[in-house]
């Protein structure tokens, strides 16, 4: 959640300006310290636990309903920003002040693009130095992974199966090629109806599932055998078909069942 080094002192200089009114340095200021020290939440033991975050949770209404108390930050940005703004004007305005006129508007630019482009250098994602060394050398930026190659052209709407919290992220990722319709997502809290029907097609394939599948107008199901192990589906690959009207088919590192 830190901010940088060079938007904290471009708020600091701004804080400590004048081109905002006293009141509204006062103001953004306040606020910016108040929601980083929130943002910190508490801790059930130590020290954290005497964080003020904890009295809005344990005596505000609503409050303890929050998940993630690190989301205050946002505001913290906001706040930040703004003062940050009033500490570049500040800035161009002493350099104009030094240069001759007819120089004033150049110096502006190059003012405002030095800022700009300071603060995007510190906060870069990209390696911008040797991942060997160096002050300013990232980590190296992991790659996602890619849709299987059996996956492309399946009708949809599709299930995918193992149904679990790593592999749902894959298929919500892998579906923005193409984006088919699928029953799989992914959220902090699982709508009832989605956690009803993992439970009831925990032994697919058979005919309860396939049967419950049809009713919501699922066409296919995608078995990731290489997600499988650990889960009710471990075994799903092998499992006989025979009287439920589906087809099983394997396409690549997939096992597709149609049950149109």
């Amino acid at each position: 959640m830190f901010p940088g080094l060079a938007i904290l002192a471009l708020a600091l200089a701004g804080a400590f300006g004048q081109a905002l009114p006293r009141g509204w340095r006062i103001g953004l200021a306040s606020a910016a310290l108040a929601t980083a020290v929130l943002s910190l939440g508490f801790r059930a033991s130590g020290a954290g636990q005497f964080l003020p975050y904890r009295l809005l949770y344990e005596y505000a209404p609503g409050w303890e309903g929050v998940r993630t108390p690190g989301r205050l930050n946002t505001l913290t940005s906001l706040a930040l920003a703004l003062l940050a703004g009033a500490g570049a004007q500040r800035l161009i305005e002493s350099a104009r002040a030094r240069i001759s006129p007819s120089h004033g508007r150049r110096t502006v630019a190059a003012v405002a693009a030095g800022l700009v482009l300071l603060i995007c250098v510190e906060a870069s994602g990209f390696e911008i130095a040797p991942a060997s060394g160096g002050v300013l050398a990232g980590s190296v930026t992991p790659s996602a992974p890619r849709p299987p190659d059996g996956q492309r052209g399946i009708a949809d709407p599709q299930l995918h199966l193992p149904v679990t919290i790593a592999a749902n992220r894959r298929y919500v990722y892998w579906s923005t090629e193409g984006f088919p319709r699928i029953v799989n997502g992914r959220a902090s809290i699982d709508p009832d109806s989605f956690a009803e029907l993992t439970r009831e097609v925990s032994g697919f394939p058979d005919r309860g599932s396939v049967e419950r599948l049809r009713r919501i107008g699922v066409a296919t199901v995608v078995l990731h055998p290489y997600l499988l192990p650990g889960t009710v589906w471990a075994g799903a690959a092998g499992r006989s078909i025979d009287g439920l009207g589906i087809t099983r088919e394997r396409r690549g590192d997939l096992v597709v069942f149609d049950l149109r």
